[in-house]
């Protein structure tokens, strides 16, 4: 809506003649030309003695009526001319607003009447131009929001609704970048970020680390900061086109039945959330709200099912499925693939000895210890029992064997007290790998995987063996000359 537009509506009602005074001297006018004419008209049909007469009485039923007629059409010239244009403008209205937010916009500027008169008639005018301003705003909200909500309800991945949200948000408040953070998650990261390299200085949360972040959550309102004036810390952000520095900060609660459940964080080069924007605003965060929220709670119960209750990494359903994918893309493009199977040596000690208490504190510790030691790509699971796989992609067996090593003295360095005992930990580890082992199923890399294990157990346990396809052998270290072949 154009600020002119705005501007005309909202000067006070220009000063100017009357439309009902103009009538009225019209019509003064009128009555004073035939209150002058009218006694000479009778003369020329009647005498002073025929004035009580039939004839004398019908011409002045004939005056009356021709006063009458007159009366109607200076009215029709004066007043109704206005009147048939409000009612005009306000069919073209009805018909501009149905063609939605462009049509919207057109009519603001198109439909909007000209105030011609202080009086009642030009109230009306005013009151015409407000009433279609306040329609086509309206109009102008529905369409952006229920084109958001559109987009929105196509997906429940957080990644997808939280990405198209902050774009949303970005591209009506004018900003450079921003990040949406999530505020109701106890490790409070954000779930998208657009406009700059991730790389950036990132806060992981921001309710205690930015005040003015704190203060728009607890309002639920939008803030929007001037980085000189308001006195904030200079932020320098690399984006993919180069770096620039925000001269305004705004921040945009989420909210769900007004409260907020995320919030954006928005670096612009100027300010430019006022009046029809702000409302605007106003509306695509508190309907994109519960949304956002479904999305979130989508990913918290998906990731309830895949995760393991006691050892809290993926459980045996979520870790084949993610070999399967693996698996797929490595016939698909020839990257290595490897699958490590670690087994708990004597774990039916723990139990038997210390109770099957101990032995979850075993498998919480081995569980730990993988999630924080694998690398980034791998993928650690609870295959069953005292079992769990972990999944190597784009490495060869050799690697694998590497890295299964090295988890192998992790663990058997990591600390398991119990009752003021150390338990000593130790796991034996099988490793194999396509193409070394040409499997045509994920499965079979996994029973490859198992034979190995099976052998390191029998070899002495506390190591790792690799299935080299014809043969396993026992993983000596690296650099180490490695021992004869051994057959199954």
């Amino acid at each position: 809506m154009s600020t002119q537009v705005l501007a005309r509506v909202s000067q006070p009602v220009p000063s100017g003649p009357s439309t009902f005074r103009r009538r009225l001297a019209s019509m003064l006018a009128f009555g004073l030309v035939v209150g002058l004419v009218f006694p000479g008209f009778v003369r020329l049909f009647v005498t002073s003695e025929q004035v009580s007469t039939l004839l004398f009485r019908g011409l002045c039923v004939l005056a009356g009526l021709v006063v009458g007629l007159a009366n109607f059409l200076l009215f029709d010239v004066v007043v109704s001319r206005h009147i048939r244009r409000i009612v005009a403008a306000m069919n073209h209205v009805h018909e501009r607003m149905r063609g939605g937010d462009a049509e919207a916009d057109a009519c603001v500027d198109g439909c909007l009447l000209e105030v011609t008169s202080s009086d009642a008639l030009g109230q009306i005018q005013v009151a015409f131009n407000e009433m279609t301003i306040a329609v086509a705003r309206r109009i102008r909200i529905e369409t952006q929001t229920r084109r958001l909500l559109s987009r929105l309800s196509r997906t429940v991945e957080l990644d997808a609704v939280s990405t198209e949200l902050l774009s949303t948000i970005i591209e009506h408040c004018g900003a450079k970048a921003g990040v949406l953070y999530d505020t109701t998650a106890a490790s409070d990261e954000y779930m998208a970020v657009i406009g700059f390299d991730a790389s950036d200085a990132l806060a992981k949360g921001v309710r205690d680390g930015f005040g003015p972040v704190t203060r728009a959550l607890d309002t639920g309102d939008v803030l929007e900061l001037s980085v000189e004036l308001d006195r904030l810390q200079p932020l320098t952000l690399t984006t993919p086109l180069g770096a620039f520095t925000p001269s305004v900060v705004t921040m945009v609660p989420i909210l769900v039945d007004k409260r907020p459940v995320a919030v954006a964080v928005l670096a612009s080069t100027q300010a430019g959330l006022a009046g029809a924007r702000r409302e605007v605003l106003d509306a695509l965060r508190s309907q994109a709200g519960p949304y956002l929220q479904n999305a979130m709670l989508h990913k918290k119960l998906s990731e309830m099912a895949a995760i393991d209750e006691l050892t809290r990494v993926l459980n045996r359903r979520f870790g084949m499925r993610r070999l399967a994918e693996e698996h797929a893309n490595t016939l698909r493009h020839g990257a290595p693939l490897s699958a490590l199977l670690l087994d708990v040596d004597h774990f039916k000690r723990f139990n038997d000895t210390y109770g099957h208490d101990a032995g979850d504190e075993v498998l919480r510790t081995v569980g730990k210890t993988l999630e924080t030691s694998v690398r980034a790509g791998d993928v650690a699971s609870r295959y069953g029992g005292e079992e769990f796989l972990v999944i190597a992609p784009n490495t060869p067996v050799s690697g694998a064997a590497t890295l299964a090593d090295r988890l192998r003295r992790k663990i058997e360095s990591a600390s398991v007290r119990w009752k003021g005992q150390t338990l000593a930990v130790s796991v034996s580890i099988g490793v194999a790998g396509w193409p070394t082992v040409q499997a045509a199923t994920p499965e079979e890399i996994v029973t490859k995987a198992d034979e190995a294990l099976y052998f390191a157990k029998k070899s002495g346990r506390n190591r790792v063996a690799m299935h080299q396809g014809e043969g396993i052998t026992v993983y000596a270290g690296p650099g180490a000359e490695q021992p004869s072949p051994a057959t199954e």
